[in-house]
């Protein structure tokens, strides 16, 4: 980038500019620590350290890679299938879901 002098008004520009960067970026990660702070002081972790430590060594299913953990079919004891388990239900969908029908009473939320 070139910058060309454009007298003291031009220069005092330039250097606001790189001073509200400055203060934008204290700001984001003021923000991320008093994110953690908060979390911390709930007894939660923001990146699912805890989790991710408790579930470690917990069998992986036929394909450890996958979202989804995925089993023989121990149900039906057929070699041709498998079973997919999938939980999910206390993120933010299920919370904003709840507070709607808390709000409205509008039971088809939960349909």
């Amino acid at each position: 980038i070139t910058i060309t002098h454009q007298g003291e008004k031009g220069r005092g520009y330039f250097e606001k500019q790189q001073q509200q960067e400055q203060v934008n970026n204290r700001s984001f990660f003021m923000s991320e620590q008093k994110k953690d702070l908060l979390y911390n002081q709930r007894g939660v972790s923001a990146d699912k350290e805890d989790v991710h430590n408790a579930i470690k060594n917990i069998d992986k299913g036929l394909f450890p890679k996958a979202f989804c953990k995925i089993v023989p079919d121990y149900l039906g004891g057929d070699e041709k299938y498998c079973i997919v388990m999938h939980a999910d239900g206390a993120g933010t969908k299920s919370s904003l879901a709840y507070m709607y029908w808390k709000e409205t009473g509008d039971l088809s939320v939960w349909t």
